[in-house]
């Protein structure tokens, strides 16, 4: 093992958990999974089937280019 590959720590060490992005991303509006702007627009499952934004896909896509209220995540995540 080179001494570079020993300075650097595992990537695991440096990604910050899904909770953490979470917490400092989007709890603020969607604390327990609600939304604080617009109640219809929650993470619960009945709304994200309602909104059509019920698939990995579609999250990724919203939360990346983001849509209405919701600003754009995609140069943060």
């Amino acid at each position: 093992m080179t001494a570079a590959a020993r300075a650097e720590p595992p990537a695991s060490a440096t990604t910050p958990s899904a909770s953490a992005l979470f917490q400092k991303h989007c709890a603020g509006c969607h604390s327990g999974g609600g939304n604080i702007v617009r109640r219809r627009r929650n993470l619960k499952m009945r709304a994200l089937k309602r909104n059509q934004v019920d698939s990995v896909a579609a999250i990724a896509t919203l939360t990346t280019h983001g849509k209405g209220a919701m600003p754009a995540y995609g140069d943060r995540l």
